[in-house]
């Protein structure tokens, strides 16, 4: 005859059936449960564990969209912006060029203006006069003139002689 095993109420119950000659069941067979109410705090606690972690994964998925969606603004901000900065820096550095050339140039025209005055003669100034007036801008011109007009003794160059 097969009778159930049970232990005390409210601790572990196990199930199972006894042989014909009253012994315990064998290993084997042997089922171990939760009691009911150990069973409903384990079931209140893993759906409080899933509740929670529903939650975590949907702010996860809240601030992923919301980051996503606030990096697409400032990345067109941040071209805009560069492409702005090379357009200025592509102007700065042309008028840079543009400055070295007319320094070069200016140079150039000054040392080949004081080279005809110094070969002309006091008579003959037709290739000074043709550099200075035609060719040279006023800012050049002044400077030509300062340093003609100056004696010697008060050029820039006095300074560095002993």
């Amino acid at each position: 005859m097969k009778r159930p095993y049970r232990l005390a109420r409210g601790s572990l119950r196990v199930s199972g059936t006894t042989s014909g000659a009253g012994h315990p069941p064998a290993r084997e067979g042997l089922v171990v449960s939760v009691s009911e109410t150990a069973e409903s705090k384990a079931n209140s606690a893993q759906g409080a564990l899933a509740i929670a972690a529903a939650l975590l994964l949907g702010m996860a998925a809240v601030l992923t969209a919301w980051s996503a969606y606030r990096e697409s603004l400032t990345s067109d901000l941040v071209l805009k912006n560069y492409s702005e900065q090379q357009a200025i820096l592509s102007l700065a550095n042309d008028a840079y060029i543009r400055s070295g050339q007319e320094r070069q140039q200016e140079i150039s025209l000054f040392v080949e203006t004081a080279l005809a005055a110094v070969a002309s003669s006091e008579d003959d100034t037709t290739a000074v006069d043709y550099l200075t007036q035609a060719i040279m801008s006023e800012e050049l011109r002044a400077a030509f003139e300062w340093w003609r007009d100056e004696p010697e003794a008060t050029t820039p160059s006095d300074a560095l002689r002993p």
